[in-house]
């Protein structure tokens, strides 16, 4: 597998890491908080290397959300390999 393959076979692969990171050896574990930082900075990478041509797909899905600060609304995406993270009680 390419570093710029088929966005299907992108996507296998980062499954089959998400299922290791999570499921795996638990030395190999990726907590929720690391997890998410991992698929951010691969989020932004493959979007940075669709823009110049490098590749052709981002094996992550996005979905459009807004949101909304002090009175503003922006438009933003939001990155679905995320993972839930607990908040304190």
């Amino acid at each position: 597998m390419e570093i710029f393959d088929t966005r299907d076979r992108l996507k296998a692969l980062l499954s089959a890491y998400a299922v290791d990171r999570s499921s795996g050896d638990p030395k190999q574990y990726l907590g929720a908080v690391t997890w998410n930082q991992h698929m951010s900075v691969l989020g932004k990478f493959y979007r940075w290397a669709v823009d110049e041509k490098y590749a052709t797909a981002v094996p992550i899905t996005y979905r459009q959300a807004v949101a909304v600060y002090s009175e503003t609304a922006r438009p933003i995406l939001v990155n679905h390999a995320r993972r839930r993270v607990p908040h304190a009680t």
